[in-house]
């Protein structure tokens, strides 16, 4: 029995010790990144958006407020007060549903972390987001050009902030993300030696459609924050999770997370609401599966 138990733990603190070098240097490079960007560049990149009132809303228009969103380090509830103040100085709501769906799917720190899957879903994800945000953007211009998508009058303007600097906002990041990513590496690694891969084989691969759509529908209560989260998805992953379903996972879960649905909500009203939740489910799914097609 005692040795039973010795061999179990050896496993245990192997394994995490193999999440912890696979997972761990893509999270402090998100982190280094994301502190970088978000102290030197962050109102730059709000400019750009604004700049955009002047002209009408066009593809080019779409793709490029759908990079900077994605790009942008603002949080969901740093990204509303700038989309409240670029909405009252006149920016398109088109623009800004681009700018606003791109930045709720991703941003530089979950990028980089993303890496741990494997460079394929790093970089599906990012062309998916900004996919995403280019397509919100053109849906908002054809089917709500003459009504209102945002609810703008319960906000105050938001303000920059000020002082900010690069280690102050990296132990901001540091202390926010540092929880997740240690519960995410423990359940990872419990998942990897006590749940047997039999068990997972019964249910992947299956039905790859039904496997993706498990995968969207599951990440709505599920994901928390990638922290959380890529260690564990890096698990089913190597026990055979398919690559559609990871990426649509992380889509759908981004995108609903439970703490940004109460911000979206807000700010769109509870109609637009149901819409954003009804597009979101449909690209992650369609996206996942057009994925699993052309692997």
């Amino acid at each position: 029995m005692h040795a039973v138990h010795h061999t179990l733990l050896d496993s245990l603190l192997f394994t995490l010790w193999m999440q912890l070098k696979a997972v761990g240097p893509f999270w402090v490079v998100g982190l280094i990144v994301g502190s970088l960007i978000s102290t030197y560049l962050t109102q730059e990149m709000i400019g750009k958006v604004y700049r955009m009132r002047e002209g009408s809303f066009s593809l080019f228009s779409a793709t490029v407020a759908a990079l900077i969103g994605t790009a942008s380090p603002l949080c969901m509830y740093g990204t509303i007060p700038v989309i409240v103040a670029l909405g009252r100085k006149g920016v398109p709501q088109a623009t800004l549903t681009a700018f606003m769906m791109s930045s709720i799917l991703l941003n530089p720190n979950i990028f980089f972390l993303t890496f741990a899957l494997g460079t394929p879903a790093a970089l599906w994800r990012l062309g998916l987001c900004v996919v995403a945000g280019m397509l919100s953007g053109w849906l908002v211009q054809v089917f709500f050009k003459n009504r209102q998508v945002f609810d703008l009058q319960k906000f105050a303007p938001g303000v920059a902030p000020v002082g900010k600097t690069f280690t102050g906002d990296l132990k901001k990041s540091f202390a926010i993300t540092a929880p997740y990513f240690v519960v995410g590496i423990l359940l990872a690694t419990l998942f990897e030696v006590l749940i047997p891969r039999e068990w997972v084989n019964l249910v992947l691969g299956v039905n790859p459609t039904f496997e993706v759509l498990a995968a969207v529908l599951i990440s709505v209560p599920v994901y928390t924050c990638d922290g959380a989260i890529i260690s564990l998805l890096r698990t089913w992953q190597e026990m055979g999770l398919s690559e559609g379903s990871v990426v649509a996972f992380l889509l759908a879960g981004a995108a609903t997370k439970i703490a940004k649905l109460g911000a979206i909500k807000i700010v769109l009203g509870m109609r637009n609401f149901s819409i954003y939740l009804a597009f979101i489910l449909i690209f992650s799914f369609t996206a996942g599966c057009l994925i699993n097609l052309l692997a």
